[in-house]
């Protein structure tokens, strides 16, 4: 490895990533209770 590369924490990265799953199926299912109560179906499946 030259002294130019960054190391890079995949582990951090990987956490990171599985959060902003996490918060993107909440925000799904949140979007998917607005669409119920306006009786339209949901852009996606839950």
């Amino acid at each position: 490895m030259s002294k130019d590369e960054a190391l890079i924490d995949l582990d951090s990265i990987a956490a990171q990533l599985t959060e902003l799953e996490n918060t993107s199926q909440k925000t799904d299912e949140t979007i998917a209770a607005f669409c119920l109560e306006l009786g339209i179906k949901p852009p996606f499946k839950i």
